[in-house]
This record gives structure tokens, sequence and C-alpha cells, in this order.
């Protein structure tokens, strides 16, 4: 019979949080009721300092640009993850692709990117938009190739 120890480390997330998924903090479960990403740090928060994850999330819901559209928005953060290889990478891609960008204006995004700072950009970049297809497609998502099948 397995042990407590031996259970927790096919859980990833069982050393930090005191809950069952389904059952995750108001915080928290709003947060992924959005349609975010579930990260290590947000339940260490949620667990720990629900206030600082609850003035975070207030920020990031609160303050959005008033005249650059949502889209552009995702690719400026996709830029910005590309160059400084954010773990937050996955989260911009799909956040553009929720709101309208196609696979086609991503690997755009990678090209002027790698062109302006390096094949590093191109390596990072392309290999996350893989990764979030993949995802997608696993979880019937919408992935348009190009305007075309938007």
């Amino acid at each position: 019979m397995p042990d407590a120890i031996s259970e927790s480390m096919h859980d990833p997330h069982a050393w930090s949080r005191s809950w069952t998924d389904g059952n995750e903090p108001e915080i928290l479960k709003g947060m992924l009721a959005t349609g975010m990403i579930r990260r290590k740090w947000q339940e260490v928060l949620a667990e720990f300092q629900p206030e600082v994850l609850a003035l975070w999330n207030d920020r990031r819901t609160k303050w959005k640009p008033r005249e650059l559209d949502p889209k552009v928005r995702e690719f400026i953060t996709f830029v910005i993850a590309m160059l400084t290889n954010s773990h937050h990478i996955d989260n911009h891609v799909n956040g553009a692709f929720e709101k309208g960008a196609t696979t086609q204006e991503l690997v755009d995004v990678c090209v002027v990117t790698g062109h302006l700072i390096g094949a590093q950009a191109w390596d990072f970049g392309l290999t996350s938009l893989d990764n979030v297809i993949a995802k997608r497609s696993a979880a019937g998502l919408p992935v348009p190739r190009d305007r075309t099948e938007v």
C-alpha cells in the first residue's frame, strides 16, 4: 500500500496545497474559470497568501489598454515572453488564439522577432507555439491556420 509521501510524488501540486482539484480556494477557482492555465505560483499564493493573489488578479483584470486591440496585446506579450524565456509564454500563445489570432499570425510574430533579436526567439517561440497547438488540438479548441479558417 502506497504511503502519503509516494502518493504526493505522483501529484506535482501536493506539497503546497491543502485542497483537491475542484475544491480550490475561491480566488483560484475564479481565475481558472476565466480560462487561465493553472500555475504552481498561483497555487502557492492561493494556499499561503490568497490576498496577494487577489491583488495580482485584480491588476490583471482591471488594468487593460484602452485602445490597443486585445489580440495585439497578446502579440506584444508573446514577444516579451520570447525575449525573456518566460515560463508564461504558453499562456500568451493560448490567449492570442482565444482573441482571434491565427497560426500564421503567430508564426509571423516569431519571424519578425527572430530577425530583430536572433534565432533563439524562433526556437523558444515556435516551440511554444507547437506545444500550444498540440494541447489545443487535443482539447478540441480552435487552431485556425490562417484568416481563411477564422
